[in-house]
């Protein structure tokens, strides 16, 4: 019943510098998997907060922002260059860019990263990857893309498993009935 706010109270505890409580929020959301959104960001913050790498305080107001695709963009965009280039910058572009609706450039976004396989932001990657394909009239390399972000997708994730046995059965049937 309280789920659908724990990606808020996680943010909460993050915004406070209260790191390990949100890991513990953002743990639950994920292992629930009750929403593909809610475990995607889920995913994505607690990488953002344990990846050393990850340039993490600038991207927490990217995360924490409700502004528009396109603020969020210039916020990536102003990230000094070595960050720009960091693979979760890289597909949170093409996430932004894909919901802005410039599906050409978050194409090029995606296929411009690659995660360790077993991730489950490859997994993640890969199912944005499959579905541009399909938004860009390509449902055969789509379902490729699915089949192969199998590979990343936590087997315990029976909702993870589903959803991407759904895009196969749509990508197979826009192949067969493409013009």
């Amino acid at each position: 019943m309280y789920l659908p706010f724990a990606l808020m109270a996680a943010d909460a505890h993050w915004a406070l510098g209260r790191e390990d409580s949100a890991l513990r929020i953002l743990d639950m959301i994920i292992e629930a998997d009750w929403s593909e959104s809610h475990t995607d960001a889920a995913r994505i913050r607690r990488a953002i907060l344990t990846d050393p790498r990850a340039p993490g305080e600038k991207l927490k107001g990217f995360v924490l922002s409700d502004a528009p695709d396109s603020v969020r963009l210039a916020i990536l965009d102003s990230l000094p260059a070595p960050a720009r280039e960091h693979p979760m910058v890289v597909l949170l572009r093409g996430r932004s860019l894909h919901r802005a609706g410039n599906y050409s450039a978050a194409l090029q976004a995606v296929t411009a990263v690659v995660f360790p396989a077993r991730n489950p932001l490859e997994a993640m990657r890969l199912q944005l990857l499959g579905k541009l394909l399909l938004l860009t009239g390509e449902p055969g390399k789509a379902k490729v893309v699915f089949w192969n972000s199998l590979n990343s997708i936590d087997p315990r994730s029976a909702a993870a498993l589903d959803r991407t046995a759904e895009w196969i059965d749509r990508s197979e049937w826009m192949q067969a009935h493409a013009r």
